[in-house]
C-alpha cells in the first residue's frame, strides 16, 4: 500500500491510514516569554513535509501576532525540538509495529481436563457428582457452573 493508505485494520477498529496520519502529525506546544511578553500556544505540525520550515512559520506567527522579533528564534527552536522528538518516537513505534508483526501467534494449548468432585447436602439429601472441566477453557469456573447447572 502507498503511504497513508490502509490494506488492513489494526486493533480497536483503527485503520492503518489513521495511524499513519497520526504518525506524521505532531502536536507542538509553544511557551515563549521575552521582555515581559509571553506566547502560549498549541498547534499541529505536519512532520512528513518540509514545505514550511519552523523559522518561516515563526516569522509569520510573530508578524501576525505583532510580537517582538526576539520570539522568532525561540519559537522555531521549540518547534524543531518537538518535531525531532516526535520523529524519534514514531521511528521507535514503527520498529515496535514491525517487531510485533513478525511475532507468530501463540500455539493453541492442548486441553487440560481436570475432574471436579462435587458433594452437596440439601436438607437430608446428599448429592455427589464428578464433572470434567477444561482448565484452559476461556470459561471461568463460575460460567462453567452456570452452564452445567
Amino acid at each position: 500500500a502507498a503511504r497513508g493508505q490502509a490494506t488492513h485494520c489494526l486493533e480497536d477498529g483503527m485503520d492503518l491510514a489513521a495511524t499513519v496520519l497520526l504518525d506524521h502529525v505532531c502536536v507542538v506546544k509553544l511557551d515563549v516569554a521575552r521582555n515581559g511578553a509571553r506566547l502560549v500556544d498549541t498547534l499541529s505540525w505536519d512532520c512528513s513535509s518540509d514545505a514550511l520550515q519552523p523559522i518561516d512559520f515563526a516569522r509569520r506567527l510573530v508578524e501576525d501576532l505583532r510580537l517582538p522579533r526576539g520570539f522568532v528564534r525561540e519559537i522555531a527552536s521549540q518547534i524543531k525540538a518537538q518535531v525531532h522528538a516526535h520523529r524519534v518516537l514514531m521511528h521507535y513505534v514503527q520498529q515496535m509495529r514491525l517487531t510485533l508483526l513478525a511475532v507468530p501467534p501463540p500455539e493453541p494449548m492442548d486441553p487440560v481436563v481436570d475432574n471436579v468432585h462435587v458433594s452437596v447436602r440439601v436438607g437430608g439429601l446428599q448429592l455427589t457428582d464428578t464433572l470434567s472441566y477444561d482448565v484452559t477453557s476461556p470459561l471461568t469456573p463460575e460460567a462453567f457452573a452456570a452452564r452445567v447447572g
